[in-house]
């Protein structure tokens, strides 16, 4: 794994938050249960049920099952040798109908450069943290 931002990996470019970021980085072997697993993967994302793949990182190894949950989210371990990855369903925006608090938020979503409709869902979500802990968008 490989830290960027603060107390990482020194690169010219920095996050605008002053926070780090932890990357996994990966060497798939191309076997029968890369393949697998891949295919797992991509059914989750599809909405065929949710997955985690759980890799640990000093053994240099990883599997994917079932899982129950459908949240996705990423889980590591207090010595960052262990991580999980939950996928599920890719989530969709959908704006119904055409009143003034859809047609704003889909204009700040894209506003903020959101191309999609993960990506819209994203602004708004960001912009409703943003908000809720008293941040002035003047601040960003």
């Amino acid at each position: 794994m490989i830290r960027y931002g603060a107390g990482g990996h020194d690169t010219p470019v920095a996050l605008p938050c002053g926070g780090s970021l932890l990357v996994l980085v990966e060497h798939l072997v191309p076997t029968d249960r890369t393949l697998h697993d891949l295919h797992l993967m991509r059914g989750a994302l599809s909405g065929e049920g949710a997955v985690v793949r759980r890799v640990d990182v000093v053994a240099q190894t990883c599997e994917v099952v079932q899982h129950p949950g459908t949240a996705a989210k990423v889980i590591l371990d207090d010595a960052q040798s262990k991580v999980q990855l939950h996928v599920g369903p890719a989530l969709k925006l959908l704006i119904a109908g055409l009143s003034p608090v859809a047609e704003f938020c889909a204009q700040f979503a894209l506003s903020l450069g959101s191309k999609t409709p993960a990506q819209i869902a994203l602004a708004v979500m960001a912009d409703i943290l943003r908000a809720s802990n008293g941040i002035d968008r003047a601040h960003l």
